[in-house]
């Protein structure tokens, strides 16, 4: 058998379904290989960057992606997409070509050995969690089942092979090959941590659970370890049992529906001001899968729930050592190994009685919203808040949703309203323009080419926006809302705040690169749209708003809509950088903060309150 031929063979019997390619001199033997595979459908992109990301989202619903290409430029442009699967600890593989061993030399003594040479193993190796260069092709089998089991073991991640082209065409007998040989008992999860560590971790939910019964106002914070070691539900159980109000971070988003009682929303520097409130009263916080990164907590770590003891669960021990706040209880563990114990050691969770805190933390949800009711009133644009909300409530929840970078990620997660079940995500580590467009090809894929909503911005559109030709090629039903305020808009809002701009005269002198006005333009998007030979339509007001979405939704394949904002749509509320969680912008009254605050407001942030009026 040729090695290209068993490659491929080894991708099908992973149970993959599709697999995606763009096609070069050095990856040529590999993609032949697909015609022998009937199993096994390879998708043709037109950007290899594109192909990762779409990998990368196929996994997310699939359990495992796959993308080929052809080395040095071709394998370059994979980088985006596999550090957004590093960042985001998503499985999925990566094969390159290479070229044929007797060029290749790694000594870096000349700049380069040849043309089209590019040491992918070395450049890639600190955002993977495996690279090989497969020099004999005897190993083939090693290194395949090695990558995939490094690849979903522990905290899972992207890896990557590197095939030289000869190696591709060399001849290769299966049942001779040596495969990968685990512990026998790595499939026994608790097996793999020990008796003596299994009595470490129970002691600790121990000590857990009487922190969690001492406590007044104790908080959940869902992070995104929960869906990675599928304890989603076992998460949800632990909540309702116990009747913990809940918050979460972006990468828990969907986790909970908007409308459960006990759920809050997001926290964060562009969180939701009733999560914020929640999470900064608490005297305790649970923080099952997250890391607590900058964009959770503030720049001021010190202030973050400032009055509460912190449980931290996660599964990797260099998160827990690293957590820019102190941890009273840290607990290393896979969150399924954590709720295996915590609910073998106690069949019944009693309801807490903190029906105090469970009703304020509802007053928060009642008088904090994102949508206000000045925003539907906005004439000639559309509002992104009313949009994004009306939106989430048109789409059923069986409908996907995946969301770009930028401000229209930080609108998504401020105003959509999940329902229970439905996923909406992003790449939330990296956070690259174009991902939502290359994601969305991968999602609909792995979710048997059902409707698939995509929200981007202007500027990440034309980041990829070739694709259109694949998405038309491929007949996907992905629903396209351009977010379109024909500008960078959250860079004009971190200008006007990084240099304290108060003009609207001098903010557009200064936003340089940022709007047609100095540098940055965008297409009519229609006329793009019909020339791929899509559906499109515009929405420029409110009144257009119901229909337009109606009109795309129910549209029997792809559609490209542009939504029509103001190019000074601002993002609200947000943290000025050094502020408190519960001292978003536009900053509240301090009589109105010290009211829903119950404990002391900083009085740095009062001084502050006091200059900007």
């Amino acid at each position: 058998m040729k090695l290209s031929d068993y490659v491929i063979h080894f991708l099908a019997d992973l149970g993959l379904k599709h697999v995606f390619v763009l096609t070069g001199g050095y990856a040529v033997n590999l993609i032949d290989s697909f015609h022998k595979e009937p199993r096994l459908k390879h998708i043709c992109v037109n950007h290899e960057q594109v192909g990762a990301m779409a990998a990368e989202a196929y996994s997310r619903f699939a359990g495992f992606g796959a993308m080929i290409s052809t080395n040095a430029p071709g394998a370059l442009n994979l980088l985006n997409g596999i550090d957004g699967a590093w960042n985001d600890s998503i499985p999925c593989i990566f094969i390159c070509g290479q070229v044929v061993r007797e060029r290749w030399n790694r000594s870096k003594d000349v700049t380069s050995h040849g043309r089209e040479i590019v040491d992918m193993v070395t450049i890639a190796g600190s955002v993977t969690k495996y690279a090989q260069y497969v020099e004999d092709p005897e190993n083939i089998k090693y290194y395949m089942e090695t990558a995939v089991s490094i690849a979903n073991e522990g905290r899972p991640g992207p890896v990557l092979l590197e095939i030289p082209l000869d190696v591709q065409k060399a001849n290769v007998e299966p049942e001779k090959l040596v495969g990968f040989n685990p512990d026998p008992d790595a499939h026994l999860r608790l097996q793999k941590v020990g008796p003596q560590n299994q009595d470490k971790i129970s002691t600790k939910i121990t000590e857990a659970l009487a922190m969690i019964k001492e406590a007044k106002r104790p908080v959940v914070l869902l992070g995104g370890g929960l869906r990675l070691s599928g304890t989603i539900e076992q998460a949800r159980i632990f909540i309702e049992s116990l009747g913990i109000p809940t918050v979460a971070t972006w990468a828990a988003f969907d986790n909970m529906p908007h409308n459960h009682p006990l759920y809050l929303g997001n926290i964060g520097s562009y969180g939701n001001r009733r999560a914020n409130f929640t999470v900064q009263n608490a005297d305790l916080v649970i923080a099952l899968g997250a890391r607590l990164n900058v964009r959770q907590t503030g720049g001021s770590p010190n202030t973050f729930a400032r009055d509460a003891k912190k449980i931290m669960v996660d599964i990797d021990e260099f998160e827990l050592a690293r957590a820019r706040v102190k941890v009273d209880l840290p607990i290393k563990c896979d969150l399924r190994d954590f709720f295996d114990l915590l609910f073998g050691q106690n069949k019944y969770l009693p309801k807490l009685n903190i029906d105090c805190w469970r009703n304020q933390t509802t007053t928060y949800k009642i008088l904090y919203t994102e949508v206000l009711p000045e925003y539907y009133k906005q004439k000639n644009s559309v509002n992104v808040y009313v949009f994004l909300k009306t939106l989430s409530n048109m789409i059923d929840a069986s409908v996907p949703a995946v969301t770009d970078c930028g401000g229209n990620l930080i609108w998504t997660m401020q105003a959509f309203e999940v329902k229970d079940g439905q996923r909406v995500f992003s790449n939330m580590g990296l956070s690259s323009m174009g991902y939502s467009l290359a994601a969305s090809i991968g999602v609909c894929l792995a979710n048997d080419k059902k409707p698939t909503v995509c929200i981007i911005g202007d500027g990440g559109f034309q980041v990829h926006i070739q694709e259109l030709e694949t998405i038309k090629r491929l007949g996907l039903p992905i629903k396209v809302f351009v977010l379109n305020n024909h500008s960078y808009g959250i860079i004009k809002q971190t200008i006007e705040s990084w240099f304290g701009i108060a003009s609207t005269e001098e903010l557009e002198k200064r936003c340089l690169a940022v709007s047609s006005r100095d540098g940055y333009s965008c297409p009519d998007f229609l006329k793009v749209a019909r020339a791929y030979g899509i559906a499109n339509l515009r929405i420029g007001s409110h009144a257009e708003m119901e229909s337009g979405i109606r009109e795309a939704l129910d549209y029997n394949g792809p559609i490209v809509c542009d939504v029509v904002l103001d190019e000074h749509q601002k993002i609200t509320p947000r943290l000025e950088f050094g502020n408190p969680l519960e001292d978003q912008h536009p900053l509240l009254p301090r009589e109105e903060l010290k009211k829903v605050m119950l404990i002391d407001v900083l009085k740095n942030n009062e001084e502050e309150w006091m200059q900007g009026i």
